[in-house]
């Protein structure tokens, strides 16, 4: 299966965000990212119901475990009222639009964060139109040219304030989310796709689904005056977390508003003590959600065999240090055990 992400860029330059799952190494297209303002739901969202997630306390092994079993795996069946050939975009049920926001605030909640994110059904239309178009020509475009098949004014306007995903065999676009929060492939070091969706002030989004492709309309919220307490978002959070979500072997981040990493050191170490060497992919790179210090474990300094237990509880020990701009702190200590629940 070949993944493709693109994700919107909250500035006026130009980058490109795409991706593989690592399955494959597809070139990923040429992408002029928007540059999205805030922008306040077009209708009011619609009320949470049954997709919100109560916070998780991810230092309970046996919590996170629970919360794997009744909270992450969704049997909701993907159905489409739509049609490639006739260029409808149709609809999904909203019971699949229940399991998309389910599935967004339980990574939400593992971060620590609210998981009472919120559907806007005047977006979600504009979104399904942008994931028709994802869908009929193979591709991935925030600003899809008008040569497109399916092309819609809607749906281009969508692609233009969404992360987008395709794959290239027919899948339940939940399960397309993962890719997002995986933020695999050369061209996702900065890992745009993780930062919007754990950003703390996201609040309402849209999502459109195809039978191969999600159009995820993220409504970037004003913080302007903002008091809201200063918060440090790890990806992998602290304590246990699943290692299907995440391998040791993917890419960490931590995040926090106005800091700047261009001076913090990352130093990890196994749960036997031994250095366990990373490599620095990204430092306070602006555009996608706050600012983020990204890396990842150097596998040619630090083989896996030397500190990954497999199907075994594996820990690893990880300092942040001298961060500046971050009311959280400048330093963060913790530790992230990948189990296999």
């Amino acid at each position: 299966m070949r993944l493709l992400l693109a994700c919107l860029f909250a500035s006026a330059m130009v980058a490109s965000c795409g991706g593989s799952d690592g399955v494959s190494a597809p070139t990923s297209p040429a992408l002029n990212p928007p540059a999205p303002a805030p922008n306040p739901p077009a209708t009011p969202p619609a009320a949470p119901g049954g997709t919100s997630i109560a916070p998780i306390d991810t230092t309970s092994r046996a919590e996170v475990v629970a919360r794997w079993n009744d909270t992450y795996f969704d049997n909701t069946p993907f159905s489409w009222s739509g049609s490639i050939g006739s260029c409808l975009a149709g609809d999904t049920t909203g019971a699949f639009k229940s399991a998309v926001l389910r599935r967004l605030n339980y990574f939400r909640a593992m971060a620590g964060l609210a998981g009472d994110l919120a559907l806007d059904a005047s977006l979600s239309a504009k979104a399904q139109q942008a994931a028709l178009m994802m869908d009929a020509n193979d591709n991935l475009s925030h600003s899809p040219p008008t040569g497109w098949t399916c092309f819609s004014a809607g749906g281009a306007e969508a692609a233009s304030r969404s992360l987008l995903a395709y794959s290239n065999a027919p899948a339940r676009s939940v399960d397309l989310l993962d890719g997002y929060m995986r933020d695999r492939g050369a061209n996702n070091a900065a890992v745009g796709h993780r930062r919007w969706l754990l950003y703390p002030p996201l609040a309402t989004i849209g999502t459109g689904d195809a039978p191969q492709a999600n159009a995820l309309w993220i409504v970037v919220p004003a913080t302007t005056g903002s008091t809201a307490p200063a918060v440090a978002v790890a990806w992998p959070p602290r304590g246990f977390v699943p290692r299907p979500l995440t391998e040791p072997t993917d890419r960490f981040s931590l995040s926090c508003a106005g800091a700047d990493f261009a001076a913090a050191s990352v130093t990890m170490r196994a749960d036997t003590g031994q250095p366990v060497d990373v490599r620095v992919e990204s430092r306070s790179d602006k555009g996608y959600g706050d600012n983020t210090v990204v890396w990842s474990i150097d596998l040619g300094r630090s083989p896996a065999s030397g500190w990954d237990r497999g199907t075994a509880d594996t820990r690893v020990d990880i300092e942040v240090a001298n961060v500046s701009g971050c009311g959280a702190g400048s330093s963060f200590r913790y530790s992230v055990t990948f189990i296999t629940p």
